[in-house]
């Protein structure tokens, strides 16, 4: 090959741009590092010299030099609720800013959970976010791994009972308070309840929520079924359950949005009931299809924004060396009345 040839297809390096834009080497490091020191001058030559040299820093190299990868690893299931693409969204823009990606591990349910956690923990990532979407043993089983390896993690939208790990989760419990203020104030009193089947943070303090306020305003006794799947399926599901024991129900709460979309269509096409005039709905989450006019969902939200950027907040003080003791924060949720209450 000749020379041009060689010249052609060479790499620009770390150093080529530090010869050409007359500045140190550490000078082109701290320009490409998100906080690092450097005037804009510098800044401003650095870039330049970058884009004539097309030169794209190395990862990898950096990676050795660091100890770090840059990258955070976020558990979820494959069978997550649609509101979690908003939230890995979320986690890949703000680890942008900050120079990190998003490393995403799917946890398949009903596979081998040891093989999956020994395969998962080949990746060297900087730290773990583990998502209510993952199974609550799934959840366990890696949280004891992080802590045995030492490896940064945070809960999000959950909490394990044991697991000496921050958490960060959103006002379960006051949004089913709210839940229950919604249906009563719209003079309804025969209420029932869908959960989901396992005893998480999510499911727990949703429904407890729900039925203290119940309590306090003189509902007894709602009716409660528990949903076998979290997502539409399982709504249509319980729902039927649910209205096959109890014709007469006025208002229902769903633990989450595509549980009460599932309950929604079951109560229309089967039940042949009108939303909201004979059975009014509420949700929890506010994913996109909530807002959508064939269902127009009355709903929950979770603000997505804030609750991801506690965990990274957290969760970077850990990678830092922190050592304070786990954390339990809960972040305020937001009631959005649609059209399926009264």
């Amino acid at each position: 090959m000749s020379r041009s040839g060689e010249a052609r297809t060479h790499r620009a390096t770390a150093q080529d741009v530090a010869k050409l834009a007359g500045v140190s080497r550490s000078a082109v490091s701290r320009t490409f590092t998100p906080g690092a020191a450097v005037s804009p001058a510098t800044r401003q030559k650095v870039l330049a010299a970058s884009q004539q040299l097309q030169y794209v820093p190395n990862a990898a190299a950096r990676s050795l030099m660091t100890k770090r990868t840059n990258l955070i690893a976020v558990v979820v299931s494959n069978q997550a609720s649609t509101s979690y693409g908003r939230l890995l969204d979320c986690f890949s823009s703000r680890l942008m800013d900050i120079g990190y990606n998003v490393f995403l591990i799917t946890a398949v349910e009903n596979l081998d959970t040891d093989d999956q956690l020994l395969k998962m923990l080949r990746y060297p990532v900087d730290g773990f976010v583990i998502t209510a979407a993952a199974s609550l043993e799934f959840s366990r089983q890696i949280c004891r791994h992080c802590i045995a390896l030492g490896i940064p993690a945070v809960t999000l939208n959950r909490t394990i009972e044991g697991a000496e790990l921050s958490s960060i989760n959103c006002d379960h419990r006051a949004g089913g308070a709210m839940a229950v203020d919604t249906l009563i104030d719209g003079g309804l009193r025969r209420l029932g309840l869908i959960v989901g089947h396992e005893p998480t943070t999510v499911n727990t303090e949703r429904m407890n929520g729900f039925l203290e306020r119940a309590a306090e305003r003189g509902i007894a006794e709602p009716a409660v079924v528990r949903a076998r799947q979290f997502n539409f399926d399982g709504g249509y599901e319980a729902a039927a359950q649910l209205l096959g024991r109890h014709p007469d129900l006025e208002g229902l709460f769903c633990v989450n949005d595509q549980i009460a979309i599932g309950a929604m269509e079951m109560a229309r096409k089967d039940a042949k009931l009108r939303v909201p005039e004979d059975l009014s709905i509420v949700g929890f989450d506010d994913m996109p299809a909530a807002a959508w006019p064939s269902f127009d969902l009355t709903t929950i939200r979770q603000p997505i924004d804030k609750m991801v950027g506690e965990t990274l907040r957290v969760l970077m003080q850990t990678i830092e060396g922190d050592a304070s003791p786990a954390s339990h924060s809960v972040v305020p949720v937001e009631f959005v009345r649609r059209g399926s209450s009264r």
